[in-house]
């Protein structure tokens, strides 16, 4: 059980149409945004901040989803771990979230790929293990613009991680077989 109560309805309505989008993308309201509307505007600044970091740019969406995974799994989040395989599934890329333990050796992934998810574990780890390398590479294949929104889905989810982890929340059952791994240490 999570160490903080769920908005009540009063509070998560002042998000209304925020969370509707979250609703919509999800298919379900996460526990993750259902605490942080205790306080609607700590909320609505998060899920501002999450359309804009994943909003169409120079890294493709799917890829977004498989760095944010790759940052939780480095922080140890399993509740992220479960949503962003997920998410990641649900877009198309269901090999590659099998396989993305194996990202340097998996033919499934190209060099740009292994520099995102390779900067993503980087940041995802304590301390951070970003290197100047890692970042060269990213603005390689992806430009300035490209590493920011690198740096972003990164950050974003070391928020979450910190949050989710924090406040013991676990998986919902909507997010399938990747709870299940999750609630098993993802094993």
């Amino acid at each position: 059980m999570s160490r903080l109560p769920e908005a009540p309805a009063e509070k998560l309505e002042e998000v209304g149409p925020l969370l509707q989008e979250a609703v919509r993308s999800f298919g379900f309201l996460p526990q993750s945004f259902r605490t942080m509307a205790n306080r609607p505007d700590i909320a609505q600044a998060f899920l501002t901040l999450r359309q804009a970091v994943f909003s169409p740019g120079a890294v493709p969406g799917p890829l977004k989803r498989l760095i944010a995974l790759a940052t939780s799994r480095a922080a140890g989040c399993l509740y992220c771990q479960a949503h962003t395989a997920t998410r990641a599934a649900s877009v198309g890329t269901n090999d590659k979230v099998d396989q993305i333990w194996e990202f340097e050796t998996s033919p499934l992934f190209d060099d740009a790929e292994r520099a995102a998810l390779r900067y993503a574990i980087g940041a995802g780890t304590q301390p951070n293990g970003v290197t100047d390398e890692m970042v060269r590479d990213l603005i390689t294949h992806f430009g300035v613009e490209g590493a920011t929104e690198v740096a972003a889905v990164c950050s974003l989810f070391g928020f979450l991680n910190r949050w989710n982890d924090s406040l013991k929340l676990t998986p919902e059952e909507d997010v399938g077989i990747y709870a299940r791994r999750a609630a098993a240490g993802w094993r």
